[in-house]
């Protein structure tokens, strides 16, 4: 089934408060270059600036102008990179879609929202990682393909989506004038926007506070679609001090399941309702900014028309830090995080009116720090990126007992699916990029990753290899009657218990060293062209469903499928990483004005296995047995 059936209907309100005021009044963090202080300027004409790898190869960014054009009349932030090229998606959830980078998706992609890198903790990946911010609280998204940075990789094949949410705006002080619209940066920079787009209205905002040191300002939207009578109400409100700023971001939607165009039936599973709420903080001094963000989400209800279950409640928790500095020698960016998810599968009223709870509680957490230093010692311009990173997951994957004359076999104990699941990834690279002439630049990367995992035993529902089911019916009459009725108990296999002792048999824990490396080399003879070709090498190590996912009976594989193919899946504790061998060209053209751009980019990607027939990768099992 489709979502894109879906029509957009009466978008019959875009409502837009200036009840509060203008975001021209605000000034973010000024934009930051480095070492500008301490460095004089060069007597001769300024040296051409090496290329960034937001701006290079095959990598998009998804600007605020773009997004715009989608908001408010979306409600999963995965429909805003509709129009990226190389990227696709799968329909799921209404606000759940998952996205494909050039045919790989889901894990083999690496998804960061702000520094939170969210995994889907359910079976069938009900939740990624972009259900978690709202459209209205996105900023900028940049989206890497093919040939890409160490930088913006690591344990991922597909590529890389960033997510950068909504950035706190400052305010100037009181009575400075404020500069004029024309001078506005066209793209965000990395410490956010001085203008931001999200606020129109131009203007000196509601002042408060002794001196009116206190800015204040503010947006409500929302949207109403027939279809599915859909709903959406979300607002921003921001409030500032030359130094200090709060931003708040809020949003609300709920849809009915969808018809069919032509006034055609109702499309079952594809109701939902999502609501998100985000607190950030932020302090910025001299060239140094320090950023606090909590975030909650909750879906109380969420069908999916593309699996044999549905989301009846996840909630997840989301805490972040940052610190962004300049200093003589370079840019520093440290960031740490905590994310925690509470989720369920069952049955919504259009699939059966049985209950089969399945539960997940999930934790992510880890840091990030990155630094950035100019030097001059081989081309004369020369950039050196060094960057830790840590990710650790832990899953906690259960199915209860059900008492039910229709669910007879899933009982009388607790099934665990994923019994404490620990993975951890350690990665850390070094990015050399280099402007040899003002034509040719080049980028050289190598990574490294780690990657560890175990996991507890497994237990099925019933741990006996065979489950009686109940008397065969006996044999009655005889030579006057003197023979009594006899009976045969009837047994059925249960392949799930057998299964069990072998997983449990073996050692779960993993570990993978995995290396990567990219090389590229860009020449750009005028304003208008830009030719670019390179090579990478990526590594991808299997999740924790992938190697752990232990049951081979049918409904234990039905209900663990993140594909969404309505197929059953198992996992296998052999499982290699995956190396993806990536060979990218790039011609680009576009128009210095802006009112035109053309690309072609041809690649080739060769990811070899080490398993042959069904193994490779996870093991498919249409009938319930592998």
């Amino acid at each position: 089934m489709q979502h894109t059936a879906l029509l957009r209907g009466a978008s019959a309100c875009a409502l837009v408060l200036a009840s509060l005021a203008s975001a021209e009044a605000q000034v973010a963090l000024p934009q930051i270059v480095i070492g500008a202080p301490h460095r004089p300027a060069a007597p001769t004409a300024p040296p051409p600036t090496p290329p960034t790898p937001e701006k290079a190869g095959d990598a998009a960014v998804v600007t605020q102008k773009e997004i715009d054009k989608e908001r408010p009349a979306v409600a999963d932030t995965t429909k805003l990179l509709e129009n990226t090229p190389g990227v696709s998606m799968y329909e799921a959830g209404g606000v759940s879609r998952l996205p494909a980078i050039h045919g790989m998706a889901d894990d083999r992609l690496k998804i960061i929202v702000g520094g939170v890198q969210p995994t889907a903790a359910c079976a069938n990946h009900m939740n990624p990682p972009l259900s978690y911010i709202d459209p209205n609280n996105v900023q900028r998204i940049e989206v890497f393909s093919g040939v890409m940075p160490v930088s913006r990789g690591g344990d991922s094949i597909g590529g890389s989506i960033i997510v950068t949410p909504r950035q706190p705006a400052f305010a100037p002080p009181p009575g400075a004038p404020l500069p004029p619209p024309a001078v506005a940066p066209v793209e965000p920079f990395l410490l956010g926007s001085p203008y931001p787009p999200f606020l129109p209205f131009t203007g000196q905002g509601l002042r408060f506070g002794n001196q009116n040191e206190l800015l204040a300002t503010g947006v409500v939207s929302a949207f109403f679609r027939t279809n599915n009578n859909g709903i959406s109400v979300s607002g921003t409100t921001n409030v500032a001090t030359d130094h200090w700023s709060v931003l708040y971001n809020g949003a609300w939607s709920r849809a009915t399941d969808y018809h069919q165009g032509d006034n055609g039936p109702k499309v079952l599973s594809t109701n939902f309702i999502s609501e998100q709420h985000s607190l950030t903080g932020a302090y910025q001094n001299n060239g140094h900014l320090f950023t606090i963000r909590g975030a909650v989400e909750h879906i109380p209800y969420q069908g999916f028309p593309n699996q044999r279950m549905d989301m009846t409640g996840n909630r997840g928790y989301t805490a972040e830090a940052k610190y962004l500095g300049a200093y003589d020698w370079g840019l520093v960016d440290a960031r740490a995080f905590w994310h925690h998810v509470t989720h369920t599968m069952g049955f919504l009223y259009d699939k059966q009116p049985a209950n089969m709870p399945m539960n997940t509680i999930a934790h992510d957490f880890g840091y990030s720090i990155k630094t950035e230093i100019p030097f001059t010692q081989l081309s004369g311009h020369d950039l050196l990126r060094l960057g830790s990173e840590y990710h650790g997951f832990r899953l906690k994957d259960w199915w209860e007992p059900v008492y039910s004359s229709t669910m007879m076999m899933m009982g009388p104990f607790t099934y665990w699916n994923i019994n404490n699941g620990d993975r951890n990834h350690v990665g850390h690279y070094a990015e050399w990029e280099a402007a040899w002439t003002p034509q040719w630049s080049t980028l050289l990367g190598v990574r490294n990753d780690v990657v560890w995992m175990t996991t507890g035993n497994a237990y099925p529902y019933d741990p006996r290899s065979s489950i009686p089911m109940g008397m065969m019916g006996g044999m009655g009459g005889g030579m006057g009657g003197g023979m009594g009725g006899m009976g045969m108990m009837m047994y059925m296999a249960n392949p799930d218990a057998t299964a069990a002792q072998i997983f449990n048999a073996r050692n779960h824990a993993r570990t993978d060293v995995n290396f990567d490396m990219v090389a590229r080399a860009r020449y750009q003879p005028d304003a208008v062209s830009t030719y670019e070709v390179g090579y990478s090498r990526k590594t991808r190590s299997p999740n924790l469903y992938e190697r752990y996912a232990w049951g081979v009976g049918s409904m234990a594989t039905a209900m663990v499928n993140w594909f969404g193919d309505l197929n059953g899946y198992t996992g296998n504790l052999d499982l290699k990483p995956e190396v993806a061998h990536t060979v990218g060209i790039v011609g680009s053209w576009i128009d210095p004005a802006g009112n035109w751009e053309a690309r072609v980019n041809p690649y080739y990607s060769y990811t070899p296995t080490h398993w042959k027939g069904e193994e490779i990768g996870c093991r498919r099992a249409d009938n319930g047995f592998v």
